[in-house]
């Protein structure tokens, strides 16, 4: 399957916080065992669910995508959740100074865009879901 899919990552200084808002695609395959096992490439996260259905997918995506947003965000700093989706290719346009900015606290108004070229192995179906919270600068 080759499906190209439009996950992203924005980021928007609104006062005292940062605005992040993000795109991300959840591939599914039925298991054998009846449990349905989803991927998020943009995110490089695999999850099991006992529902097959697309609300219930995507509604547990949005979560596990917000642990992860929240743990770099919080638990580290923009510079770690910056590095890191950096590192799991996310690229924006002008990156190498958009990232050099954000590494040093200056956030600026950014999409870092993340292009999925083919679905894992017996995964297709995907499923689009978007989500957006304010965090602390």
């Amino acid at each position: 399957m080759n499906t190209k899919a439009p996950d992203f990552i924005s980021m928007q200084p609104i006062g005292d916080s940062i605005r992040v808002h993000w795109q991300f695609t959840v591939f599914r395959k039925k298991e054998k065992n009846g449990r349905t096992s989803c991927y998020i490439p943009s995110f490089d996260i695999y999850f099991s669910s006992k529902e097959n259905d697309k609300e219930s997918i995507g509604r547990k995506g949005t979560v596990i995508t917000r642990m992860f947003i929240d743990h770099f965000m919080i638990q580290k700093d923009i510079k770690g959740f910056t590095l890191e989706i950096h590192k799991r290719g996310f690229r924006t346009t002008n990156d190498a100074h958009i990232v050099s900015e954000f590494i040093k606290n200056n956030i600026k108004k950014a999409k870092f865009n993340f292009h999925i070229s083919d679905s894992k192995e017996g995964y297709g179906d995907g499923i689009i879901q978007q989500s957006e919270i304010d965090v602390a600068a």
